[in-house]
């Protein structure tokens, strides 16, 4: 049996939901002009009898195959096919040489339980040969293949070991580009795959341990994976907070490009004083939505409009929580990401935060918003035109766009706002530990 679906380095390896083909090819047999075989295999509740192909013998234009329906012992659960090829020549008249009889295919439930073993043995095989008058009886030995099916991921939990700690990040790096830059295994994404902690559903990939690096759930192991580790740091399984498949409405939140009506509002999740990172993790106080609108989910901002981008994220409860992959490093500050609403009311202000991650793993903290009643810490003090600035020097006023207009030079400063444009502005502190928000209506 030769596998032709895959190459030799997985040619033991079948997957659930997929159809794998084999030949049946002799060896060491020459002047072969029919074949007769009886192929038996075990588990037959997980593996199905697919179809088959002609071989080598078809090239003679008489050549027939014949294969009754396959028999099904639920007792042993074993199926046995019962096959005869024949070329239709008679023996002596331009046989063939170590002919390719006939291809195979089979498929593999969903349902299969991962590392089933399935066995093919031939009991009974033989061919007709012009070096014999009889019959030849041909050898074969048992092939084995293991099934790669369902199995849980924990996001964080690279090495599969229980727990998310430091030997995570060595899991990642020894499956690095898995996926991305290598093809000659197979991979396989999560659906609605999050970074929260629950185990999330996934085929088994062609290398098995590497399905468990890929903590992002997208198919493939990038430096990435290690910001899950991150997040996740020191955190047990428990069966008890296993979902399955059930992940609510995350699916609304992942990579969505929303279709904008008149009813709909964007609200700007804003990065600053970009650097080298090359992914964002956000949090998001949801308590404060007006109830006539409603959240429909998470758009690429402006700043990633032609990069493509991974956008995971979780709505629970208050919090909305999520993760911004692009594939490229972003080169300008600006709005990351849009929050969809649908609604007539635009009076909106959610406090977020963001903190970037550069390859190496570490963070800042891009943007941490207060709003101006709540967290004035004696540095501003409002007016009904202006805005008195105490210590702030060095600092930057942001427009709604991300875009600079007013450097504070000074530790104080009037800002009259009968000067700036009606809108909503932001005020970032030199040490970005603090931006205050302020409204302009003129």
């Amino acid at each position: 049996m030769v596998r032709t679906d895959v190459d030799s380095a997985r040619s033991n390896i079948i997957t659930a939901t997929f159809v794998f083909g084999v030949d049946i090819v002799l060896d060491s047999v020459l002047d072969c002009s029919n074949v007769q075989f009886q192929l038996k295999y075990n588990n037959s509740q997980y593996i199905k009898f697919n179809g088959y192909k002609d071989g080598d013998f078809k090239k003679t234009g008489t050549s027939i195959v014949y294969l009754p329906a396959p028999f099904e012992d639920p007792l042993s659960d074993e199926t046995t096919l019962n096959i005869g090829v024949l070329s239709g020549l008679e023996r002596g008249e331009n046989e063939f040489d170590n002919p390719r009889v006939l291809h195979l295919e089979f498929v593999v439930l969903q349902n299969a339980p991962v590392n089933t073993v399935v066995s093919f043995t031939f009991p009974k095989a033989e061919a007709i040969s012009a070096s014999s008058t009889n019959p030849l009886r041909l050898r074969s030995q048992r092939v084995d293949y293991r099934i790669h099916s369902f199995v849980s991921v924990w996001p964080g939990d690279a090495n599969n070991d229980g727990i998310v700690a430091t030997e995570d990040y060595s899991a990642i790096g020894l499956y690095m580009r898995k996926g991305a830059d290598e093809k000659e295994t197979r991979t396989f994404k999560r659906l609605n795959a999050s970074t929260q902690w629950y185990a999330q559903r996934v085929l088994l990939w062609d290398i098995a341990n590497a399905t468990y690096a890929d903590c992002d759930g997208d198919g493939a192991v990038t430096v990435v994976d290690g910001l899950i580790v991150k997040l996740n740091d020191s955190k047990v399984t428990n069966k008890a907070n296993i979902k399955g498949n059930e992940l609510g409405s995350l699916k609304e939140y992942n990579n969505m490009s929303y279709q904008q009506n008149a009813n709909t509002i964007l609200y700007p999740i804003r990065i600053y004083n970009l650097k080298s990172e090359v992914a964002f993790h956000a949090k998001v106080n949801m308590s404060n939505i007006p109830s006539g609108l409603e959240f429909k989910g998470i758009a690429k901002g402006d700043v990633l409009s032609s990069i493509p981008t991974n956008i995971l994220g979780d709505l629970n409860g208050s919090e909305l929580e999520f993760l911004v992959a692009p594939n490229n490093q972003l080169s300008q500050n600006g709005v990351i990401a849009y929050l969809c609403f649908e609604g007539n009311d635009s009076n909106i202000n959610l406090p977020y935060s963001i903190v970037g991650y550069d390859e190496n793993r570490h963070e800042r903290n891009l943007r941490l918003i207060s709003f101006l009643d709540d967290a004035k810490e004696s540095k501003i003090v409002e007016s009904k035109s202006n805005l008195k600035l105490l210590n702030l020097a060095g600092s930057k006023v942001y427009n709604i766009a991300g875009l600079p207009v007013i450097l504070i030079e000074s530790d104080l400063h009037y800002l009259n706002k009968l000067e700036l444009n009606s809108g909503v502005y932001f005020i970032v502190s030199e040490n970005l530990q603090t931006t205050y928000k302020f409204v302009v209506e003129n």
